[in-house]
């Protein structure tokens, strides 16, 4: 059945029935900090949480509830996830302060990789801001960035796939 995904101020993500509403599974993903920002990867297969106030953003297995994979030090949080079936990988971007990253995770590397990771991945691609990012929409390889000041930014990022 189809699920929707809630994070919390309480540091817990939530998998929920759409159709009743009732709680599948929760996740103790961001202890003692509140999940800002939390999303299914489009295949269903991930959820991808972000707290700011931790720096931290979390991919976990959707249906065992197991994080896979952590990157610190990175303020804003997850705001989107894209698979490419092409390349056996997907991306994900975050935001901080001004700036948007682009990172790349292969699906192999998450199998080989099963125990907790800490730290910094490279960011594939990186794009300024002329202020604070607070929202991002992803469609296709363009890239929608609102920002604090009010500002809107279309990025063009050709190595992106839906």
């Amino acid at each position: 059945g189809k699920r929707v995904v809630s994070g919390a101020w309480d540091g817990t993500v939530k998998i929920l029935d759409a159709a009743t509403g009732v709680e599948v599974r929760s996740i103790d993903a961001h202890v003692d900090y509140q999940v800002a920002t939390v999303d299914f990867s489009p295949d269903g297969r991930r959820i991808v949480s972000g707290s700011p106030s931790e720096n931290r953003v979390k991919i976990w297995d959707a249906e065992s509830g197991e994080m896979l994979w952590s990157i610190t030090g990175r303020k804003g949080a997850f705001v989107d996830c894209l698979p490419d079936p092409l390349k056996s990988s997907y991306h994900f971007l975050t935001a901080r302060d001004e700036e948007l990253l682009v990172f790349e995770r292969s699906f192999q590397e998450e199998e080989n990789e099963r125990s907790f990771q800490e730290g910094e991945k490279a960011p594939v691609a990186s794009f300024m801001a002329p202020g604070e990012v607070t929202c991002v929409e992803v469609r296709g390889s363009a890239i929608l960035l609102g920002c604090m000041d009010g500002s809107v930014v279309l990025l063009r990022a050709p190595f992106l796939s839906a």
